[in-house]
Order: structure tokens, then sequence, then C-alpha cells
């Protein structure tokens, strides 16, 4: 069964910025998302983008050690450890960057849709984080996230959300969200909502950048590209259940406007953020 996403507008980004499967730790002599035919799931290649065969891709990252998982979008599938969800929008699938954008393997993941008659449109993947019992990471938890980016398309000054953490809570989540004018985390707690870094920084056009996210109990800090955006606190109520689901994709972006957007080497660790290449 699918979990239904509940987000709230951070109250100080409005206007600004829009505000399950279990699975165990992967095993550590198999690395995911490596292109392996028993890699079972959906969304087969999309080879209408189509990469120009003069670029020659260059090889994946690999998996870092001592990561929950990491995935390289490599394979002829998406693997089934990942939940696809869209509404107004096309649905996440593996993709043929454009030439520009063929830095790491063969594919990347690519969310967005053309524009349309407006509204709210989402479209990412949702994956459990799990210890190996089954069980929610627990209340406390550090959690490093690496995510490659190539923005192929305008961000709308309302961006969407690009990286979700989900609590078993339903009103307990924090996001990292980017628009026309910046990059927003923001954090939704029982008790508070809002944004608690905001960096003026905008992701560039057409190139890839490495994302860097952590949360821990006590902050959150962003860095792009190994440059610091911010380090602020984190409401001392966060997370106090734990931590369930990770989002990967544009969830609430403006569908008259539409959006293109490609990740590629993620990796979630319960330490620092994984090291860019």
């Amino acid at each position: 069964m699918r979990r239904r996403l509940a987000l709230v507008l951070a109250p100080s980004i409005v206007g600004a910025a829009g505000c399950a499967a279990v699975l165990g730790l992967p095993d550590p002599a198999v690395k995911e998302g490596d292109g392996s035919a028993s890699e079972a799931g959906h969304d087969a290649v999309d080879d209408g983008v189509g990469a120009d065969a003069a670029c020659g891709p260059t090889a994946s990252i690999g998996c870092p050690v001592d990561t929950l998982f990491c995935e390289s979008f490599e394979a002829p599938q998406l693997p089934s450890q990942w939940e696809s969800h869209f509404s107004a929008a096309d649905p996440p699938a593996l993709a043929r960057p454009p030439c520009s954008a063929s830095a790491f393997g063969s594919h990347a993941l690519h969310v967005g849709a053309d524009a349309g008659d407006g509204g709210s449109a989402s479209s990412y993947l949702q994956r459990g984080l799990r210890l190996e019992d089954g069980g929610d990471l627990p209340p406390g938890t550090t959690l490093g996230v690496r995510a490659y980016v190539f923005v192929a398309a305008p961000l709308a000054s309302s961006g969407p959300t690009l990286l979700l953490v989900q609590g078993p809570g339903p009103a307990e989540n924090a996001g990292l969200q980017a628009s026309s004018s910046g990059m927003f985390v923001f954090v939704h707690t029982f008790a508070d909502a809002g944004t608690v870094l905001a960096a003026p920084s905008a992701l560039p056009l057409n190139r890839w950048v490495c994302v860097q996210w952590q949360i821990t109990p006590k902050n959150t800090t962003l860095v792009v590209d190994e440059r610091s955006l911010g380090n602020e606190s984190m409401p001392p109520t966060a997370f106090s259940q734990g931590l369930r689901f990770f989002d990967i994709g544009l969830i609430g972006f403006d569908g008259a406007q539409g959006a293109s957007v490609y990740f590629d080497e993620v990796a979630v660790a319960m330490t620092v953020p994984p090291a860019c290449r």
C-alpha cells in the first residue's frame, strides 16, 4: 500500500517556495544500481532523450562504504526497492541524458513534465529507511545524503522539493527545496513548521552539481559543490519517532511552467554525507 504524502507549506517560504516499500540493508557484497539483470523493477529505460555517442560517458562513482544504500540508475529498469509516485506529471524514469548531462555512466533518473494547465505537480521515487531488522531508523539518527543534480529547465519561484525525509507521523518531514531564487531546508514537526535554513544560491542550469545534505538531532547543513551554504539548528522535536522514508524527485512543482531535472549517484548514510567525486 502506498503511503500518502502529507506536506505542509512552511510559513516562512510561502510566496518564495512552496511549502512502501519495506526493505533491509543491502548485501554489502552487492552494489545496488549496477545494472544487474536480477534487479527486477519498473519503468524501463527511456531512450527518447538520446545521449550523443561522441560524448563518451564516464564511469559511475560507485557505492561508498558504510551507506544505507546508493543508486547509480544504471540498471535496465528502476530497481524494485524504489516506489514511483507521480501526479499531473510524467512518471520518474531512467533516461539517457543530453550530451552535456552524461557525467556518470550512461543513464540517470529523469523527472518532470512539459508545461501544462497549472496546479501542483509531482514526480518522485520513494524508498524506505530501514534497519536490518526492518524497523525505522531510531530517533536521534544522523542522516547524510549525497545526490548529483542536473537542472535542465528553469525552476519556478515557488520551486519543488528535491529531497525529502519523512518520519512515521503524517506531518514529520524535512526537505530540501529549490527555486529560481535559492534553496531552502524546511522542517515540519508535531509542534513546529518552517524554514530552518535559507541559501540565496540557486542551482545552476545545464550542469551537474553535487548536493550534500545532512540532518542531525541538533542541526542541518547544506553543501553544494563543496561550498557550504548553511549550518542551522533543528527544532528539538524533529523526528521524535524516528525516520521512515526517503524521497527524491520533484515534489510540488508548478505544472503550468513544467520542469526537467536529472538525478544521479545518490548515496544515503547514517553519518556525514558521502563524498563528491
